[in-house]
């Protein structure tokens, strides 16, 4: 009786995505193909300061590098020949504006904050005055 042996190795699908998103670094997904919605997921969703409307991808191709910005928001995105990762490809979801501003992850706590500077300009003012 003879023993059989047989060794499977899964090669993984690798990809590196940085930016405003759950858990940056480099992923391996073991599945043939990946698109940008399944990446994005798996590296624990965009976070509520990321631009879903601006999101890079980064190729590297024989002729050289690529990027393309792609609009997730927008149904046609499915159509981008970005949409479908290719192995090592680099993501880069970009922040939105409020975040670059350092005012608030979202427009309320923004307003807030502006409110909050106003109010202590006027304080100091009152105090200064009497």
């Amino acid at each position: 009786e003879a023993n059989i042996f047989v060794t499977v190795k899964l090669a993984g699908f690798r990809y590196t995505i940085n930016g405003e998103v759950g858990s940056t670094g480099t992923k391996t997904l073991y599945q043939e193909h990946v698109n940008i919605m399944e990446a994005i997921a798996n590296a624990g969703d965009i976070t509520t300061v990321g631009n879903r409307k601006s999101v890079t991808v980064i190729r590297q191709t024989p002729t050289g590098v690529q990027m393309n910005d792609l609009d997730l928001t927008d149904v046609n995105v499915m159509k981008s020949p970005y949409y479908y990762l290719q192995p090592n490809d680099y993501i880069y979801v970009k922040p939105l504006r409020q975040k670059t501003w350092g005012t608030g992850q979202t427009g309320i706590q923004s307003i807030g904050t502006i409110i909050t500077l106003l109010s202590l300009a006027t304080t100091v003012y009152l105090i200064l005055k009497n």
